[in-house]
C-alpha cells in the first residue's frame, strides 16, 4: 500500500509503501511521546512509547526513550 505524507521541509507531496508508513508511524509516536515529556504529561508519554513499542518491539529508540521515561 502507498501512501501520501507532506515533506516537513518544502510541503511537497511525498509517496511512501507500508514500510515507510509504519516508520513514520513509529517515529511519530516517539515525537509524541518527547513533547509530552516536556509538557510533564509523562502518562501520555508513556502511552505514545508503547504504542511505538506496539508497531515495533524492536525499537531501540523507543526503549530507550521509555527507560528514561521511568
Amino acid at each position: 500500500m502507498v501512501g501520501l505524507v507532506q515533506c516537513p521541509f518544502c510541503s511537497s507531496s511525498l509517496k511512501i509503501d507500508s514500510k515507510d508508513q509504519a516508520q513514520s508511524a513509529i517515529i511519530a509516536n516517539i515525537q509524541r511521546g518527547q513533547r509530552k515529556i516536556e509538557m510533564g504529561d509523562l502518562l501520555s508519554a508513556e502511552a505514545y512509547f508503547q504504542n511505538a513499542l506496539k508497531l515495533d518491539s524492536n525499537s531501540i529508540v523507543a526503549w530507550k526513550k521509555l527507560g528514561v521515561l521511568y
